[in-house]
Parts: structure tokens; sequence; C-alpha cells
């Protein structure tokens, strides 16, 4: 589980900054089989906080920062997410899908490598479909002006065992797992990303070599791992005071509706 609360929200005035333009992709093939009944016949991405699904809120956000062309990758129950979501014209998105076939064999790894062709010379930006997060993050993290790999993380929330921590020196990543000893652990990874177009090359290179080391039932940040050891620049932006919660149990689903919501639904208007 991943959360951070507070009421502290940061208010955005509406004078038009630059930001970038680019891709972003959605990884929504997964089952899961943590959220109990909630998910045994629809995907963690259409489940409801505040009143619409997880998903309506990360396209919402997309919307609201300029990116235009939007990824889904599918898998469990995929006519559900296209149904709800169509062509992406309801929030001005051109959204295209991708299927993956073999969602309950294989981690969100498997997903990321079908989608190599499409990014391949692009900006684009990573978003896990369970995620729920206030769009000050994501504008935040556009007008960054790092370049290469950037990771979103939070470096204010205690850590334990299910984070996947990150460890920062230098103003740089240089380690990343769940397994990360606390004591040289410094934030979390929320499940945001950023790929500059300068490096997909690289990037889907990489993947494919990790693909190759560990197979297909691993975690997509691997990858940054073994981007870090083999020397890659990996820089972070941090979430600050926006709050944002990663949706994986039914208790992290009662937190985000009674904790996490009304700030977000509140900033967001």
């Amino acid at each position: 589980m991943r959360s951070l609360i507070t009421k502290n929200i940061i208010v955005v005035h509406s004078e038009r900054l630059k930001v970038k333009v680019m891709k972003a992709v959605v990884l929504a093939a997964g089952i899961g089989n943590r959220m109990e009944n909630y998910t045994e016949n629809t995907p963690k991405t259409l489940i409801c906080v505040g009143g619409k699904p997880i998903i309506s809120y990360i396209l919402e956000s997309f919307a609201s920062n300029g990116i235009k062309e939007v990824i889904i990758v599918t898998g469990f129950q995929e006519e559900k997410i296209k149904k709800l979501v169509g062509d992406g014209s309801s929030w001005s998105l051109r959204v295209e899908y991708i299927h993956n076939k073999k969602f309950d064999t294989t981690n969100n790894i498997y997903s990321l490598y079908l989608i190599e062709e499409v990014l391949l010379g692009d900006d684009f930006i990573i978003v896990n479909s369970d995620l729920f997060f206030h769009p000050g993050i994501l504008r935040k993290f556009l007008r960054t002006e790092k370049k290469g790999l950037t990771l979103m993380i939070d470096d204010r929330k205690k850590l334990g065992d299910e984070e996947m921590k990150v460890s920062i020196k230098d103003s740089m990543v240089v380690d990343i797992s769940k397994r990360l000893e606390l004591s040289i652990s410094h934030g979390e990874y929320i499940g945001m990303a950023m790929i500059a177009s300068d490096i997909t090359n690289v990037f889907f290179i990489t993947l494919r070599e990790v693909l190759e080391s560990y197979g297909t039932d691993v975690f997509y940040e691997k990858v940054f791992k073994r981007l870090i050891e083999n020397e890659f620049p990996v820089k972070f932006e941090t979430t600050g005071d926006y709050p944002w919660i990663e949706i994986d149990t039914p208790d992290d689903l009662m937190k985000a509706e009674t904790e996490i919501a009304p700030w977000i639904c509140a900033g967001s208007n």
C-alpha cells in the first residue's frame, strides 16, 4: 500500500505554463487478486473512488495537463475498460488499446514490452492504473527540466516492507527495490515514470535484457534497477504536498475513499 495524506493542498493558479508534450501509457492488464471480491469481475482501474472509476481520474489528469495521446494496455476484462473509455473523446483524448493476451501469467514488464513499437522515438509517461493521485503531481512532473529517465517519488512517507523503495545519492536514484533496507531508503516510487525520446531505445533494449534474465513475471521497476546497475543516470521528482495512494487492497480502497478522495476532489475543482 502506498499513500500520502495531507491537508496542505497547494493551490495552483490558472496561468499558462509550458509543459512537455508526450504520450501517456496506462498499464491496466492485471487481475488485481489482492482486491478480493472487488475485482472478481471488474478490472481494478474501474473500481470507484469518490463516485468515479480510478481510470476516470487518471484520464482527467492527462487532459487537464495537456496530454492528448494515451495508450492503455489491457488484459483482464478488457471489454469493460473499452466500454467506459471508448476512443477517449469524452476527455478530449485519443486513446489506443494494446491487449496483453498473457495477462494472467505475466507481470507488468510484459505489458510494457508489448508497446515498444508504438513508443520508440517518443517522450512518454508510464502510469500504473491503480494509482489514485492529485493532478498536481502530474502537472509538477511534466514541468520538470530533467531529461532521460525520471521517476516520481514520495520522499516524506513512512516506509515499510511493501513499498517500492528508492535510495538517493547526489540527487540521483541509485537503487530501487521492495527489498531495500530501510536504513538506505529515502522514498517510494509511486508508479509514475517519464522516459524521454532520446533514451527510448536504451530503455527498451534494457527491458528485453531483463526479460531474458528474469522472465515475464517481474515488475517493470527491474528495468530501472538494471539501468542503474549499468550506470545510467536515473533522476527523480517528488510528490510534495499532493495526496496519492496506490490501491492494492480493500484497506487501501477504504483509505482512498475516506481520507484521500476528499482532498483530491477538492483540489481538482
